[in-house]
């Protein structure tokens, strides 16, 4: 875990549509979070998918993921980032690296 407060963190960004999040992202987030050298992961809700147009509404999504990833501790997130940004991959990424 990160100690030092000046320090970026080390983030694993896990994307995609959940639509829903099922047990399958949970327990792959919870997994690399506790096998891995990262000192959080965050799930990043797709804002708008380039191809599936069926998802449910973002902010459900969003309310999906946290719930399904309460019960552990601030050591797996959700992020709305895409949402801020207006796109994924790369434009998403840099405004992560800024946020972490």
């Amino acid at each position: 875990m990160n100690q030092d407060a000046e320090a970026p963190l080390t983030v694993g960004v896990f994307g995609g549509s959940f639509n829903p999040i099922h047990l399958g992202h949970t327990l792959l987030a919870i997994t690399v979070q506790q096998t891995k050298a990262v000192d959080r992961v965050v799930l990043v809700p797709v804002y708008k998918h380039a191809v599936k147009t069926d998802l449910l509404p973002f902010e459900d999504r969003v309310n999906m993921c946290r719930q399904a990833i309460a019960a552990f501790g601030d050591g797996v997130t959700v992020s709305t980032i895409e949402q801020q940004v207006g796109e994924s991959n790369g434009a998403m990424l840099r405004a992560m690296r800024q946020e972490y």
